[in-house]
């Protein structure tokens, strides 16, 4: 679907309970069309910094996820750079991180100006920031559901159509190969994730476990983004598939319903993860710090509820 950019620059809205509107002092972004479509990683990398400035200016819980996102794309960077030939086919991923880069500013932009969103898990995820009672993490973690179920397949099969490689099934493969590399990445990138998030964030959840908890989840949580991807690469070959403009709405439509439903799922468990927080962190921060050396076998009760994604029926408001 074509992405329509204003040349003009954008302007922050903050959540009402974080800024004090009485100032007038709410900045732009003073992002420039160009800014907004990266044609290079790094020109994607700067603008995710200076968009992460931007928000964390204000304390807008949005900031989190593209902190986050950037120290990925850092990892991307650094690996295409470093003459390894970790990537088969670096032009694939070089496109697709402007591409990419450049779905998620639109997101943000609509979100800024107040415009609805073209996908559920965006809405939800916008809509939690702008309420801003849950912790960093799941902000993050809201971002990089919307943005991986259902933003990659649609970059990735842009990317695939403008390199001239749709009917090309060896340079699919090999396309394949650097989608998989960067599952990789992302588990590289947790550990400077988790750190911003506790530190520059303020993440509650984050600061309340022990780097021990956090560890025994990230598996877990790799595991999951890798599910996620997996079914990425499928939705795109079904999009190169449709012969109809039907049949590709009806992929698209298909991945918006999963979008929503991680979506959802993700909220119901925070928000309680949140509860918990409030209501049992003294004790379990107690637990972590003053019992912990006396009890180094021993894990206080981790306030997250893992188990599976299960359908859930999202209405937008």
């Amino acid at each position: 679907m074509p992405i329509t950019i204003p040349a003009t620059g954008l302007q922050l809205i903050s959540p009402g309970r974080r800024h004090d509107a009485s100032t007038g002092n709410v900045p732009a972004l003073d992002l420039s069309e160009a800014d907004m479509r990266p044609a290079t990683p790094e020109a994607a990398l700067a603008a995710l910094h200076h968009v992460v400035a931007r928000l964390s200016s204000v304390q807008d819980p949005r900031a989190a996820f593209p902190d986050v996102y950037a120290v990925i794309t850092q990892k991307v960077i650094e690996r295409l750079n470093d003459g390894s030939g970790y990537f088969h086919a670096p032009e694939f991923i070089s496109m697709l991180v402007g591409v990419f880069t450049t779905r998620y500013l639109q997101t943000l932009d609509w979100s800024l100006r107040g415009v609805p969103q073209d996908c559920h898990g965006w809405d939800l995820a916008y809509q939690l920031a702008a309420q801003d009672t849950l912790p960093a993490t799941a902000h993050a973690v809201l971002g990089i559901s919307a943005h991986i179920n259902y933003d990659l397949a649609l970059g990735i099969h842009e990317v695939v159509v403008r390199l001239g490689a749709a009917g090309d099934q060896a340079r699919l493969e090999l396309f394949k190969h650097d989608h998989d590399a960067v599952n990789a990445l992302l588990a590289a990138s947790f550990p400077e994730s988790m750190r911003r998030l506790r530190e520059v964030h303020g993440c509650s959840l984050l600061q309340l476990l022990p780097d021990a908890a956090v560890e025994q989840l990230t598996p877990g949580m790799l595991q999951v983004l890798s599910g996620w991807r997996d079914d990425v690469w499928r939705n795109m070959l079904d999009l190169l598939d449709a012969t109809s403009a039907a049949g590709r709405a009806a992929v698209i439509s298909r991945m918006d319903d999963r979008a929503a439903e991680v979506g959802a799922t993700i909220a119901q468990h925070s928000t309680v993860s949140a509860w918990l927080v409030r209501l049992f962190g003294p004790g379990i921060r107690f637990w972590n710090t003053a019992t912990g050396p006396f009890f180094r076998g021993l894990r206080a009760p981790v306030p997250w509820l893992a188990g599976h994604y299960r359908r859930v029926t999202y209405a937008a408001t």
